[in-house]
């Protein structure tokens, strides 16, 4: 059955990006953001460390900086990487892993991470024989989900799209970061990708052969809007019809019709 779920609490938290849902930290009005990269090993030209800037936003001025460094844009974290001063030595290359807010192990910082005024963030850096591959942890998406990758995160090198997935880079000690593995499904195939896979990603380190997605047998469902009432699908709103997969036997939660003045909470299947 088609159940609507329906609150003033979802709407208004409508298009909140995951990554920036949490509590932020808190700045006194006008305070601008700065932000240290610490290229741990390797250099930004002669100067082995850079300041970004994260400034008040000059057209809403009632808005202080919100610590997210222009993720399009010259300050954005994977745009600024560090080249290492020993790039070649002994058949090995020197491998930029993204930014971490330690200076050896745990998860990379997202690119759209909101952090706090004077936070240092340290280059990681993977010693990757110069015929060699298997320093990467392997995703195959097997057709079965999608994954949007960032624009900067790719061209870092970080993350690199293979004919049915992506390759993630991991120094020693480091952990994959949850939107390092963040996928979604893909609808219309007769499954659905509920976050499970193989092998669980967070415990690994520089392998397996490769993550598959595990998957459930699931219907099509295609829902359209009427009466002027816009589509909402966990918090997303869509153009048009909607269309998504659905396991067998279960509830659909997060589908909302809305328009001023009135929330559906009642469907029709036809």
């Amino acid at each position: 059955p088609l159940a609507g779920l329906a609150s003033v609490a979802m709407i208004a938290t409508m298009g909140v990006a995951a990554s920036t849902a949490n509590a932020a930290p808190v700045w006194k009005y006008g305070d601008d953001v700065k932000v240290t990269l610490d290229a741990n090993g390797g250099k930004f030209g002669s100067a082995e460390t850079k300041t970004l800037t994260d400034t008040t936003d000059a057209t809403y001025p009632d808005y202080p900086a919100d610590g997210v460094f222009d993720v399009d844009g010259a300050n954005a974290l994977y745009k600024n990487v560090p080249t290492y001063k020993n790039a070649n030595t002994s058949g090995y290359a020197r491998v930029f892993t993204g930014w971490y807010e330690s200076k050896s192990g745990g998860e990379a910082v997202a690119p759209d991470a909101v952090l706090a005024d004077g936070t240092t963030l340290y280059a990681h850096w993977e010693a990757v024989p110069s015929d060699e591959t298997e320093t990467y942890v392997l995703f195959d998406f097997s057709n079965l989900v999608s994954y949007d990758i960032d624009k900067n995160v790719e061209s870092a090198g970080v993350i690199q799209k293979t004919a049915n997935g992506i390759k993630v880079r991991l120094a020693d000690g480091d952990t994959l970061a949850p939107w390092q593995y963040a996928a979604t499904d893909v609808s219309g195939d007769g499954t659905v990708f509920q976050g499970e896979w193989s092998v669980d990603p967070a415990t690994v380190k520089k392998g397996p052969d490769a993550i598959i997605p595990q998957t459930v047998n699931a219907v099509t469902v295609r829902v359209g809007s009427a009466n002027g009432f816009a589509i909402y699908k966990d918090g997303v709103k869509a153009d048009k019809t909607i269309q998504f997969d659905a396991a067998l036997g279960s509830t659909v939660d997060g589908l909302v019709a809305y328009k001023t003045g009135a929330i559906a909470n009642s469907w029709t299947l036809r």
